[in-house]
């Protein structure tokens, strides 16, 4: 589909949305049994069992760790890549929801740990199959390859190098593009795209002082940090500490290790004009411009090294009502979002936005439009 003939996507989606039941279901399944970064056995089997339901796809288990990927192909065209994640947080919920989870688990240092989707992850997963429902109902208006990826280890920064290091590109055709949208407290509805750089780098360390007091540890904590959060050149922020140490007397060579890495995440400025346009063909005034955020993601280490345009959006998940009456009274910094124990999306109109969003990106990309890119 050619990115100028968007007059048709409104249609199409209005023709082949499926309905959402199943998907409200599985996602109210997967909220109430999430599982921590590298254990998503269980959410990977539902996710595989669900994909497994449309005959015509290829499905791939068990890639660098729980990954589950399904691909169908639909003659000659693009390869068009869509990303959702499988793992949830070390995070206790405190909703009155009725689904909300009670899980516990044990962690990779052998703590009992309550688990959470605090990230929308269970909604990124039912969205994503209900979009994959949606595109395969159209199928006569595109043509190229579909291919849906549930990476592991998101949250932990970890599942996407893994799924690389298993060979992803060996296993499935080279995508022409990468698509992934992010759940956030914004209102329920809400599309929030831009171009460039979206998404911060993040790297993370494990630092162990061996200091004779407490407050010796803890100065050197303070005084590192304003150096720490310029930087991230792993060599140099060992030795800001590893200074800090040495001005204040410690005796012992401290421990320093790097624990975690994202790169930074910045939208091709082609493919997300293209998009944007797709979008607010669809949306309208529900389209909103993405600010940039502090926060990290790995998503796009799967194209920066092989130099492949991805696109990367926001959903907004809070219930409409709640969000006006906080935004009159000027509350809205109050609304819990991500990575809050209080997390709670409103069900069909997040999977509902969800589902078209994606399927918006698909029909974009799928035809011609992505050869423009």
């Amino acid at each position: 589909m050619s990115h100028k003939d968007t007059s048709r996507l409104k249609d199409i989606i209005e023709r082949n949305r499926p309905h959402l039941e199943q998907y409200q279901d599985l996602y109210r399944e997967l909220h109430a049994d999430p599982e921590l970064s590298g254990q998503e056995a269980n959410s990977a089997s539902k996710i595989s069992r669900a994909l497994k339901e449309h005959q015509e796809l290829e499905v791939i288990s068990n890639l660098g760790g729980h990954g589950v990927v399904g691909i169908f192909k639909n003659g000659e065209g693009p390869v068009v890549l869509l990303i959702s994640e499988l793992d949830a947080l070390p995070l206790e919920e405190r909703t009155s929801l009725p689904y909300a989870s009670k899980k516990h688990m044990t962690d990779t240092r052998g703590n009992i740990v309550p688990v959470l989707h605090g990230c929308g992850h269970d909604i990124h997963m039912a969205s994503l199959l209900a979009a994959i429902d949606l595109v395969l109902r159209a199928r006569s208006a595109w043509s190229g390859t579909l291919i849906a990826l549930f990476q592991p280890a998101e949250e932990t920064f970890q599942g996407a190098q893994a799924m690389l290091n298993d060979g992803l590109y060996s296993k499935i055709p080279r995508p022409s593009i990468l698509l992934a949208q992010n759940t956030t407290k914004d209102k329920a509805g809400r599309v929030l795209i831009s171009t460039g750089p979206v998404m911060a780098v993040c790297e993370s360390y494990t630092i162990r002082v061996h200091g004779k007091t407490a407050t010796a540890q803890a100065y050197i904590y303070a005084s590192t940090q304003s150096s720490l959060a310029r930087t991230h050149s792993f060599a140099y922020n060992r030795l800001v500490v590893r200074a800090e140490c040495v001005a204040s007397r410690l005796e012992r060579e401290l421990d320093i290790e790097r624990m975690r890495c994202a790169p930074p995440t910045v939208n091709d400025d082609c493919a997300t004009s293209i998009l944007k346009e797709s979008l607010l063909t669809v949306f309208g005034g529900d389209v909103r411009k993405m600010e940039p955020d502090t926060a990290s993601e790995e998503f796009s280490m799967l194209a920066r090294p092989y130099n492949i345009p991805y696109v990367y959006w926001n959903l907004g998940s809070t219930d409409p009502e709640t969000w006006d009456e906080a935004e009159g009274k000027g509350e809205v910094d109050g609304i819990p979002g991500n990575h809050s124990s209080e997390f709670r999306p409103v069900v069909e109109e997040s999977l509902r936005r969800g589902m078209d969003a994606m399927a918006v990106a698909t029909l974009t990309f799928l035809g011609e439009g992505v050869g423009r890119v």
